[in-house]
């Protein structure tokens, strides 16, 4: 069976910008003068001169020259240093909320920092938005995008250029609009989410020996998701009642999950040519039993520019120790290693972590060693898909440079074949600034995960209430956003987040809100579940989420299943019920669990057979580990029937959970209306 591709290509496309008239007057600066820029510096401490020069301009005759002489070298502040020399222009008019993308062309002398963006033209001269990039000798393009704030001429472009002496040019300066920005387009994620999530589904059931059922009732239930939500996973080594807790929340909530830090390559390999692969193993060990497939992250991680050992946590403290060849051959070796040891195990990877953030590696050893380092794993896996991850893209100030560097690593031919953005937000999310920055990334035309989501809860002084709104926000953003193809959270629990209060569950394991918004929307608001009837062909059509289905039948052959998938890449159209139904069930206890329907509306039942007389005790759990429903039952040898009655339960998925002689077996189970 084909799916169709005709509505899903559409939304594809439809970011893509096409920009109108430059409302920048003198952008060549052909006429010879500086004006209408204006030069600015905060006091004696800095000296500017600013002119127009005909010295390799650009494109034309001139380029504009920004020499700055001096400035205060006790002001060791980046942030408040480059400010302090401007070149402005001021006199555009937009209109609030237009898409607006500036760019321009530059060099130096030699490497410089410079921000440039838009501010307010008048009193308290807000920064509306920045971005940071390096300006290196030769000509380089650089832009941004952005929505504007305000209509009319209190608005101006803006380059800070303070933070060093040297000389800066300037040339073909652009501020160009796109239209008005769909101030519609969250409100109509939903629908969004129906055309590229979602897809008509047929299926043909059969019994184990390859018989059609026909006029039969069958469930199916949505059981995992194609669409990849994940956690930053930061497991215990001891198996407490808290990890226990910890990896079964995991289970409930998410189908993918990153290592936090055991794969980071000082964790990996404290010392030189010793490499510990027993903590990784045990997290993939437990993802294969449970379905979870794991991010390698990362690979490669630079450093900061500071000296060691302030970045040892990012790279092994012995890489400092070596010649920069031997480095290059070691970096090299733990690139082929990994891949070429988890190969069939780990299916992706941040090949380059945070590239434009910490880039000691790259200014010790050459940008060469970013670029091979994606070829270098493309030989040792070619199977495997490459991304490179970076922050402060849809939540800060480096997009563009994010965007630019991606494009420079693939002009190397580099297999960049994804991008991780990171969304770790200091402010409330502003979703016409997220979702044009997707689109910004997007237009790349590689597949978007957001690898690392959470928010500085205490920071931004969220309630409760508002992490949960937040949350629910950003994952509508992203699921209905067409190139973004997961979206991972970095932790779940404030006990193991790196940032108090950030976690949707508490330290003492209690659910906040935001565990219920996040829980209800992947598996209640964007689930699917339906009894249908098979036609006389055996069949049964339906329209569902992209995903693994749990297949039932209720009357025909009951306590028998199978799964079909129904992803982007893979539409199964037949299946043969051949699989009983049971819960996790330890192979050396005489005991077996069969529950059906499931789906239910309003009862359930559960076939319990055993070889001996037992006291049991029965619970169902909702989807944040509450218990609300317990009983006792006596079970006798042979077959027993239990009658579970539903009806007051809200629709949701609960596990149910028998306790026997001190073991524990458990099932889903399946509420709907």
């Amino acid at each position: 069976m084909k799916k169709k591709l005709t509505l899903i290509l559409a939304f594809f496309i439809l970011h893509t910008l096409s920009w109108a008239q430059n409302l920048i007057t003198n952008p060549g600066f052909e006429t010879g003068a500086t004006f209408p820029y204006i030069l600015w510096y905060s006091d004696a401490s800095y000296s500017t001169v600013m002119s127009v020069t005909t010295q390799n301009p650009h494109s034309g005759n001139n380029a504009l020259l920004l020499d700055v002489q001096q400035t205060d070298p006790t002001n060791t502040n980046y942030y408040d240093k480059i400010w302090r020399v401007q070149c402005t222009q001021s006199g555009f008019s937009t209109t609030q909320g237009e898409e607006i993308l500036i760019s321009f062309w530059a060099r130096a002398d030699t490497v410089h920092p410079m921000q440039f963006g838009i501010t307010k033209n008048s009193s308290p001269y807000t920064e509306y938005s920045m971005e940071e990039v390096d300006v290196t000798t030769e000509w380089q393009k650089y832009e941004m995008v952005f929505i504007s704030p305000v209509t009319g001429t209190d608005i101006r472009l803006m380059f800070y250029c303070g933070s060093s002496v040297g000389q800066y040019y300037i040339d073909d300066i652009s501020l160009t609009n796109a239209g008005m920005s769909d101030v519609n387009w969250y409100a109509n994620a939903d629908q969004r989410i129906e055309q590229i999530r979602k897809d008509n589904f047929v299926l043909t059931v059969k019994d184990a020996d390859g018989n059609l059922l026909t006029n039969c009732d069958v469930t199916v239930t949505l059981k995992q998701h194609d669409f990849k939500w994940g956690t930053a996973l930061s497991f215990d080594n001891t198996i407490s009642a808290d990890e226990t807790w910890y990896r079964n929340t995991a289970l409930t909530y998410f189908n993918n999950a990153v290592f936090e830090n055991a794969f980071k390559w000082p964790s990996m390999e404290y010392s030189n040519g010793i490499v510990d692969y027993t903590d990784v193993q045990r997290y993939l060990d437990w993802g294969t039993e449970n379905r979870i497939d794991f991010r390698g992250h990362n690979l490669v991680w630079g450093g900061k520019q500071a000296a060691p050992p302030n970045n040892y946590w990012l790279t092994p403290s012995w890489l400092w120790n070596v010649s920069s060849d031997s480095a290059y051959t070691l970096i090299e070796r733990r690139v082929k290693r990994e891949l070429t040891y988890y190969k069939g195990k780990i299916f992706e990877y941040d090949v380059v972590n945070e590239a434009i953030h910490e880039e000691a590696l790259a200014d010790w050893l050459g940008d060469s060693v970013n670029v091979m380092a994606y070829k270098w794993a493309k030989e040792a896996d070619p199977e495997a898909a490459l991304y490179i991850n970076d922050y402060a893209n849809i939540d800060g100030s480096t997009t563009s440079k994010y965007k630019s560097y991606i494009s420079h690593l693939l002009s190397k031919g580099a297999p960049v074949e994804g991008i991780g953005i990171q969304g770790h937000f200091g402010t409330l999310i502003d979703w016409p600034t997220v979702k044009l920055r997707l689109d910004y990334l997007g237009d790349l035309g590689l597949p978007l995960k957001i690898t690392e989501f959470d928010m500085n809860v205490p920071a931004i002084g969220m309630t409760e209430a508002q992490q949960a709104s937040q949350y629910a926000m950003m994952m509508r953003i992203a699921f209905s956003h067409p190139d973004v193809e997961a979206f991972l959270f970095w932790g779940f629990w404030d006990a193991r987040h790196w940032i108090p209060g950030a976690g949707i569950f508490a330290v003492d394991k209690t659910a906040k809100p935001a565990a219920d918004s996040v829980y209800n929307l992947i598996h209640t608001t964007w689930s699917t579940t339906a009894t249908l009837k098979t036609d006389q062909n055996g069949q049964i059509a339906f329209r569902g989420f992209y995903g693994t289905y749990d297949v039932r039948a209720v009357g025909c052959v009951p306590g028998k299943s199978a799964e079909a998938d129904f992803t982007r890449n893979t539409l199964q159209d037949t299946v043969e019920l051949a699989t009983v139904i049971t819960g996790i069930i330890n192979s050396s206890a005489a005991f077996s669990l069969v529950l059906y329907p499931n789906p239910a509306v309003s009862k359930a039942t559960v076939v319990l057979s055993s070889n001996e007389n037992s006291a049991a005790e029965y619970v169902i759990m909702n989807a944040t580990g509450q218990i609300v429903k317990r009983k006792s039952a006596l079970l006798s040898m042979g077959e027993n029937t239990l009658e579970l009655d539903i009806q007051d339960l809200k629709s949701g998925v609960y596990e149910f959970q028998i306790n026997v002689d001190g073991k524990s077996y458990t099932s889903k189970l399946i509420k709907s209306e």
